[in-house]
């Protein structure tokens, strides 16, 4: 799973986009905070790419990210 999401940001289109970001969006709330970090960058993937498909939703991911580890910065 990891790989994939390694790959999805490297390798996914800016058409194709739209299509994965349902899967991708799924995996934000796993239990595994390796697989939560390649999300995230899945998404600066995504984003370089195509700021206007996925800005709304890496705003309030990174907002939520934020807030739940402000203890840790």
């Amino acid at each position: 799973m990891c790989a994939a999401l390694s790959a999805a940001g490297r390798l996914i289109g800016a058409d194709t986009i739209p299509a994965v970001l349902k899967l991708v969006k799924d995996l934000v709330q796993h239990k595994e905070a390796h697989v939560r970090k390649k999300v995230l960058i899945a998404l600066h993937g995504f984003l370089q790419k195509s700021p206007e498909s996925v800005q709304d939703f890496c705003v309030d991911i990174f907002k939520v990210y934020i807030y739940s580890h402000k203890s840790s910065l």
